[in-house]
């Protein structure tokens, strides 16, 4: 729970400030995964390609409630896209262990995201670790589907997406896949 003055339209970059606090946390649990790990518009944590960790956002006034899954040791057999955990990818690390780096972790971020920097800093350290820019690939929408290529985040983290006909889509929220995998998750670049 983080009690802040969030304006309506910023709820949305807390989703980023979250992703890279959990990268920050395995990276320091499990120093040998980083290489492996990648962030997924606009919420998922993938290693080897495959999702271990989820961030869901729920925010109203002046709270924000960051809810963070991330798969230690289990993780479910069958999912529409890929699923592993810690353990399976190598780093046997307890929930607890996950816990107490994500409590540091988490402030670091929150803080670097409330001084001057701004998103700014977040947008730029969350594309440094994401998978799919530059790569053509589609996004579900609740009405549509659309196809294109991940150009980059704009300042409010929302994706851009080169269309084959040159214009930019801007997508606020959708599932993505990589184009000609029907549901797989993008690759680790």
């Amino acid at each position: 729970l983080l009690l802040t003055d969030i304006a309506s339209g910023r709820a949305g970059e807390l989703s980023f400030v979250a992703a890279l606090a959990v990268h920050d946390a395995v990276v320091e649990l499990a120093p040998g995964l980083a290489s492996r790990l990648a962030v997924k518009w606009p919420n998922d944590l993938l290693v080897g390609g495959k999702k271990f960790a989820g961030i869901l956002i729920e925010a109203e006034g002046n709270a924000a409630v960051v809810g963070i899954g991330v798969n230690c040791a289990h993780h479910p057999a069958v999912t529409p896209h890929p699923a592993t955990d810690l353990a399976a990818a190598g780093a046997a690390v307890s929930p607890e262990a996950v816990f107490r780096a994500l409590s540091k972790t988490v402030l670091d971020r929150f803080a670097q995201w409330k001084r001057g920097e701004g998103f700014a800093a977040i947008r730029a350290d969350w594309l440094a670790r994401a998978t799919g820019v530059g790569q053509d690939l589609r996004v579900r929408l609740p009405a549509k589907e659309i196809a294109g290529r991940f150009q980059a985040l704009d300042e409010c983290g929302r994706l851009l997406l080169r269309l084959p006909d040159g214009r930019i889509e801007t997508i606020s929220a959708g599932e993505v896949f990589a184009i000609g995998q029907p549901d797989q998750p993008l690759p680790v670049r």
